[in-house]
């Protein structure tokens, strides 16, 4: 796939979150269920999209403006009626953000394991 389609998904995705975390709920639908499954989720797949977006930048400087960002944005929530701030929500925004590098780590790890056990 292009690297312009990539950067194209990944800012899509980005303002697709932003809005949805921005926008006023009533309070009645936040109570409802704790949505932290969700940020993980959110923050999970847009770090996977930055660093398919921009493989060529170093992956945790990417994955920290991201947090930051997502940071952010759970403090503007604060300003915006029926949004409130949430510690809970920024743990699972880093952990969805960190739990791509995780993931790369691992994938990285077994491909040189398998490899090694190939030449033997």
């Amino acid at each position: 796939m292009p690297r312009l389609i990539k950067k194209i998904i990944f800012f899509t995705l980005l303002i697709g979150a932003s809005h949805q975390s921005l926008v006023p709920r009533p309070v009645a639908v936040l109570a409802e269920k704790p949505d932290v499954f969700l940020h993980f989720i959110c923050w999970f797949v847009l770090s996977l999209a930055i660093l398919l977006a921009f493989p060529q930048k170093n992956a945790y400087g990417l994955i920290a403006v991201l947090f930051v960002y997502s940071c952010l944005i759970e403090v503007g929530q604060h300003f915006v009626e029926g949004r409130f701030f949430s510690f809970s929500d920024m743990l699972c925004n880093g952990l969805g953000c960190v739990g791509v590098l995780v993931g790369q780590f691992a994938y990285m790890k077994m491909k040189k394991d398998k490899t090694v056990l190939v030449d033997d």
